[in-house]
């Protein structure tokens, strides 16, 4: 029989700006050509990458947690 893992995520500390995110990279070195955005739900907090423009939301949960708490 074989041992069953789980993944448990931790949690992430809401983040206050998105202000400091390129200065983390040297002088020379790559930078974001698109802005970081911090997700909107209120427990999230997370910072991700807009594919599409009237994407608010890390995630289809985060989302889903929104419109269920607007209902």
């Amino acid at each position: 029989m074989r041992a069953v893992s789980a993944v448990i995520p931790t949690p992430v500390p809401p983040a206050e700006s998105t202000d400091n995110i390129n200065g983390a990279v040297p002088d020379g070195g790559p930078k974001c050509l698109v802005t970081p955005r911090v997700c909107e739900a209120e427990s999230c907090g997370r910072f991700f990458l807009r594919t599409h423009a009237r994407r608010q939301w890390s995630s289809t949960r985060c989302g889903d947690r929104v419109r269920a708490a607007r209902a």
